[in-house]
């Protein structure tokens, strides 16, 4: 066996001692929970943080239209009159992205 492959079985050894050991003094490190979430149990370490940083891109929009539909089929009234009666069903269209 070669000098690399000594040194690197030593360090796989030495990281999967660390972590059992660790597992062993301080309790697991991942908890396995199933069942509905009222029979879940509940963990809390409140001597951790974690800091989390949200970015709120403005949104931009690619297109819109506005439509007006009379019996069912909708057709595109941008920049048009249009006449309201009763029966007739508007929407606004808009496809954007953040």
């Amino acid at each position: 066996m070669g000098k690399r492959k000594i040194f690197s079985m030593l360090v796989i050894v030495a990281l999967i001692f660390s972590f059992a050991s660790s597992a062993m003094l301080y309790g697991p490190i991942i908890t396995f929970v199933t069942g509905a979430p009222d029979q879940r149990p509940e963990n809390w370490d409140n001597g951790t943080t974690l800091n989390v940083s949200v970015l709120d891109p403005k949104p931009r929009i690619n297109w819109y239209d506005f439509q007006w539909s009379d019996h069912g089929t909708w057709t595109s009234y941008l920049n048009s009159m249009v006449e309201f009666n009763n029966s007739a069903k508007f929407r606004i269209v808009v496809n954007g992205m953040i």
